[in-house]
């Protein structure tokens, strides 16, 4: 699961301890949360960010630079911070059939973010083709209206349940589309 993280919940006092208590009264496994941190937040740079990140991840949450790549997106982010994902924005998806200077970043970003053994999930995917583009670059993670727009719970947890079933039935069970994306 993921959840967004605001620089506004950031000021207001979200931190390690509110989510490990927030964790054990749903009985949630941190390992199967990520944190989508807004970009704005890491601008600040310095140690109490710096902090906040480690004692979030301490609780075993996993951590993803929201929309990379749109701000004032800085490598040393890549090295400096404790993160695990990054989430290409989707202007850089929109334009990858007609743009060729965004197929170019983003195959860019996906090779760093394999180096530095980071996952790389691209926002926005809503056609075959960018999901192809896709898949010729190396990307595994993509999200967008490809797959689903945004449903209310009981209309989730259908689809769920019949992406889950659709796969029961076949003999072999796989995890990733037939493209090769995990989704």
């Amino acid at each position: 699961m993921s959840v967004n993280v605001s620089s506004q919940q950031y000021r207001l006092g979200f931190n390690a301890e509110k989510l490990a208590n927030i964790l054990q009264q749903t009985n949630f496994n941190p390992c199967n949360l990520n944190l989508e941190i807004n970009e704005s937040i890491l601008l600040d740079n310095d140690q109490a960010v710096m902090d906040w990140l480690q004692d979030l991840r301490a609780t075993g949450a996993q951590l993803a630079i929201d929309d990379f790549g749109t701000s004032y997106s800085s490598l040393s982010y890549l090295r400096r911070f404790p993160i695990n994902t990054i989430k290409n924005d989707r202007s850089f998806i929109s334009d990858l059939s007609a743009c060729e200077d965004s197929a170019v970043l983003v195959k860019a970003i996906v090779s760093m973010a394999d180096s530095l053994n980071l996952k790389v999930i691209a926002e926005g995917v809503e056609s075959q083709v960018q999901l192809s583009s896709l898949n010729d670059l190396g990307g595994h993670y993509v999200q967008g209206y490809f797959y689903a727009k945004p449903l209310p719970i009981e209309a989730l947890q259908n689809w769920v349940k019949q992406l889950i079933c659709s796969y029961c039935q076949k003999p072999k069970i796989n995890s990733q589309s037939e493209e090769g994306y995990i989704i």
